[in-house]
């Protein structure tokens, strides 16, 4: 899929729909949907117009991050947004154990009898997906501690 399909698919996907949109975003709505065309040369959205479109829509910005990423062969992990006190720190650790024994299981489920099926793996990517998470949120967490600011 392309950046301008993304667009496309984000902004159709809003609740208010294009219309919707260009309210918020304070456009002509008739403009806004040619902008948002990728079969149209004539008209093209600008780095503001995406910036504040993605802003308004729920999944917008992750989805936009998701999309530059995979094509760096990258992930994107959103952080959890916890608090951090000695007791909340220690319950994000074990999360991270109890999320790797979660992923542990599975693979070992789907490794038992020498092959991996589509729905195996689709577990795994979720479990493996799930520890990342859990350890990068960990990670943020800690950052937060470091003596002298963010880090130090």
């Amino acid at each position: 899929m392309s950046f301008p399909h993304l667009l496309y698919r984000i902004a159709h996907g809003f609740d208010g729909k294009v219309p919707g949109l260009a309210a918020l975003m304070k456009k002509n709505e008739t403009v806004l949907m040619h902008k948002l065309n990728p079969h149209k040369d004539s008209h093209g959205i600008n780095a503001p117009e995406i910036e504040m479109m993605l802003d308004f829509t729920p999944a917008g910005n992750l989805q936009a991050a998701e999309f530059f990423a995979a094509k760096c062969n990258s992930m994107v992990l959103p952080l959890l947004d916890d608090k951090c006190s000695d007791m909340a720190l220690l319950d994000s650790y074990v999360k991270v154990i109890s999320e790797l024994g979660e992923f542990s299981a599975e693979f070992q489920k789907a490794i038992a009898d020498g092959r991996i099926t589509k729905a195996e793996f689709k577990r795994l990517k979720k479990e493996s997906s799930d520890v990342q998470m859990r350890m990068a949120s960990l990670i943020d967490r800690i950052s937060h501690m470091v003596e002298g600011g963010k880090y130090g």
